[in-house]
């Protein structure tokens, strides 16, 4: 009986297992800074809503994440060595539906910080 109780519970944990995953709705950035400081990399914050609410973040695997100049890494925007523009557009779309994409464009400080010396 104790063989029979623990194989319904293995069972029923193992359920989630199987479970069809929620589908990817809407991609929208979230950014942690309103403008690039020219001496770090950027992080672009890509979140995702999916068919069952939930808000996650996404990575290389949900999403294509490409910038207008300079090299994407992962989804940190690395910062070229000659600053040619004063701003990058990022643009982010869904890997398993190339419709859903979304665009942003994000300023580069000019003004030196002097937090950054």
């Amino acid at each position: 009986m104790k063989k029979f109780f623990l194989l319904i519970a293995v069972a029923i944990a193992a359920l989630p297992a199987f479970a069809q995953k929620p589908e990817l709705k809407d991609i929208r950035f979230n950014l942690y800074a309103d403008s690039i400081k020219p001496v770090l990399n950027y992080y672009v914050n890509v979140e995702g809503e999916f068919s069952d609410g939930r808000i996650l973040p996404l990575d290389a695997s949900d999403i294509i994440l490409k910038a207008d100049w300079g090299n994407i890494q992962n989804s940190e925007w690395v910062i070229p060595k000659i600053l040619e523009k004063d701003a990058v557009t990022f643009t982010a779309t869904a890997r398993n539906n190339p419709s859903l994409q979304r665009q942003i464009t994000v300023y580069i400080q000019k003004r030196k910080d002097p937090r950054d010396e």
